[in-house]
């Protein structure tokens, strides 16, 4: 897949249903848009990774 530096991949996060409420969560809501700069995932993928994908979803979440 083609990539430049503005690159980044979007995802939906639905844990709230299951008791795993995500950090950046707001009330009334059932999901979280997650934007993450393509580089930055490969560069910790390479690096090892994460150990869940609820650590993946949550990482740098403030």
């Amino acid at each position: 897949m083609p990539r430049d530096q503005r690159s980044v991949i979007i995802r939906s996060y639905f844990g709230r249903q299951f008791g795993d409420q995500h950090p950046l969560a707001v009330p009334g809501f059932a999901s979280v848009r997650l934007l993450q700069p393509i580089d930055d995932f490969v560069r910790r993928y390479r690096g090892g990774g994460w150990t869940s994908y609820r650590a993946l979803v949550t990482d740098g979440a403030r």
